[in-house]
């Protein structure tokens, strides 16, 4: 029942159907982690700048990234990762960071666009 429910919400997210092999195999590798209410805990509490959110006050730490930092969106993804969001960490990272957003495409990137975000991935990675 729980495998179930989490496939039906998994294809929310996606723009672009998901063959129900692969989710399977989404499904069955993200039970195998033992930490998993700890890891969405951390993501939702994680709040590097200034400003405070719905779950943390603000650290001010995204300051200290001077590293370089690519940003993936899916256009269409409203819920997980709107616009506004992927944007305000872009700009706050303007001067090491890069933003792609792909039209067509939903929180699952790897799913609705797996050859192009892996190329992209590839170049950022090979820039020196």
């Amino acid at each position: 029942m729980i495998k179930k429910t989490m496939k039906e919400s998994l294809v929310g997210l996606s723009y672009n159907p998901i063959p129900d092999s692969e989710l399977d195999l989404y499904v069955d590798e993200a039970f195998k982690q033992r930490n998993l209410l700890d890891a969405n805990w951390a993501l939702s509490n994680q709040n590097m700048p200034n400003e405070a959110s719905l779950y943390a006050p603000g650290a001010n730490t995204i300051k200290n990234i001077t590293c370089p930092v690519l940003h993936l969106w899916g256009k269409q993804d409203d819920v997980l990762a709107p616009e506004f969001m992927t944007t305000d960490n872009y700009n706050a990272l303007e001067s090491v960071s890069e933003i792609i957003g792909y039209d067509d495409c939903g929180n699952m990137i790897f799913f609705d666009k797996t050859d192009q975000s892996i190329a992209y991935i590839v170049v950022f990675l090979n820039k020196k």
